[in-house]
């Protein structure tokens, strides 16, 4: 063995080499290709535990780890910036409650790049009561134009605009007007030309109506970018969304092609019908059942949006959740335990809802009186949402024409904070 191992030994490097090979090694670094993540307790915890996140990284020498926090709304919140620490404490004590993921990020040491080499998740139930951290939020929003993203900063209310948001448009508008404004990145510490909806909820990637059409659909492209590097290319049958994409989702893009169905179109082009017989258009997606409002032809035969319902996205069997008389009601997003926010009141011309009622909604109610919680109802004062709420610091936003408002259980309604009417551009920084 001596002898073989003698006999096949490489020839001898000079000194020198062997040095200059070693300071090589000791200063050029790799890629991380692979991580786990572990916590010193298991799911569900309660409000104002203390976990402990571990990350360990492979393939890479002196790892850089980030820990992010993302809620059931999308909304994603950096804990821990880029550090060598391999291990972050997490106090749930201001989290709201309901079902959490924490995503543990590594790069090689010293990147620059603020994107991950590698991400993994943990996910956590979290139960109790959190107390709202209002107080200390700086929301971004955002109008419709370039340039009109800034920050409400709380507990004034006041608006702070940033020059930073001055980023162009790709492509075309949303034809259907609903799904508006710019989103703010915590991940890459960017504006993007594109509502909250259109963007991966973990900030890797966004999509937008593009101005070709390339095939005998005769309806525009779909784009998809790429974070944080911002390469461009059509998604694949992106077209088939007809100009109309409703989520970007890890499973593929949602769209409404029709008023009475929804469609999905995966990265590599496949094309799936998700539903029909609801308004696509209003669907709110999570990741296990879309709520979307049905059609009826009760009043007199008029197409009225009256009933909000569950549907399962393994089956595709649909539960009615709510519904008024005389109302229309559509969702417009989900609160941090996941039961859906209802607007009821009427459609306006533009497709909007005005409403004179806005419910959460934790069970199904098909009956005459809707089993939830109301937080807004004036008749004489209906508000028009203008876009999905979104759940941070442990409050529903919620903008509207007539400013952004919030509920932070502190009472039975939601509340004024600002005078800011335009779009929530992302969660609390």
């Amino acid at each position: 063995m001596l002898l073989t191992a003698a006999c096949s030994a490489p020839p001898q490097t000079p000194v020198a080499a062997k040095a200059s090979a070693t300071a090589a090694t000791l200063t050029t670094n790799t890629r991380c290709r692979g991580l786990t993540v572990a916590a010193s307790r298991q799911s569900p915890v309660k409000v104002g535990d203390t976990l402990t996140i571990t990350a360990q990284a492979g393939g890479c020498d002196s790892p850089d780890y980030r820990f992010v926090l993302v809620d059931q709304t999308g909304g994603t919140t950096v804990m821990r910036d880029w550090d060598p620490v391999s291990a972050w404490d997490w106090n749930t004590g201001s989290t709201q409650s309901g079902r959490l993921t924490i995503r543990a990020d590594a790069r090689e040491h010293g990147g620059t790049s603020y994107a991950p080499d590698v991400s993994t998740y943990l996910e956590f139930l979290v139960t109790g009561a959190a107390a709202p951290h209002v107080q200390t939020c700086r929301l971004p929003v955002s109008g419709v134009l370039a340039g009109s993203g800034g920050f409400v900063q709380m507990p004034a209310g006041t608006f702070n605009a940033d020059p930073a948001s001055n980023v162009p448009l790709p492509g075309q508008t949303d034809p259907a007007r609903l799904r508006r404004g710019y989103t703010y990145d915590p991940v890459h510490g960017r504006w993007l030309p594109v509502p909250r909806d259109w963007v991966m909820p973990d900030f890797s990637s966004y999509v937008y109506v593009g101005t070709e059409y390339p095939h005998v659909s005769n309806q525009p492209a779909l784009h998809v970018v790429k974070l944080p590097a911002g390469t461009d290319s059509q998604w694949p049958q992106g077209d088939q969304l007809y100009g109309l994409p409703i989520a970007l989702r890890p499973q593929g893009v949602y769209g409404a092609p029709g008023p009475e169905i929804i469609t999905m179109v995966d990265a590599a082009g496949g094309v799936t019908t998700v539903d029909q017989g609801h308004a696509g258009l209003f669907a709110v997606v999570t990741s296990t059942g879309i709520w979307a409002a049905k059609w009826s032809t009760s009043r007199a035969g008029a197409y009225v949006l009256a009933d909000v319902q569950r549907i399962d996205t393994n089956t595709g069997a649909a539960t009615t959740w709510f519904h008024i008389a005389g109302v229309t009601a559509v969702p417009i997003g989900i609160d941090g335990s996941g039961s859906p926010i209802i607007a009821a009141g009427t459609q306006l011309p533009n497709g909007q809802i005005s409403a004179s009622q806005i419910w959460i909604v934790p069970q199904a109610s098909a009956g005459a009186v809707p089993q939830g919680v109301l937080i807004y109802s004036d008749k004489d004062h209906p508000l028009v949402v203008q876009g999905p709420p979104i759940v941070s610091a442990g409050a529903i936003w919620i903008e509207t024409d007539k400013g952004l408002w919030i509920d932070d259980g502190t009472g039975a309604s939601i509340r004024l904070v600002s005078n800011f009417s335009g779009y929530i551009a992302g969660g609390c920084l």
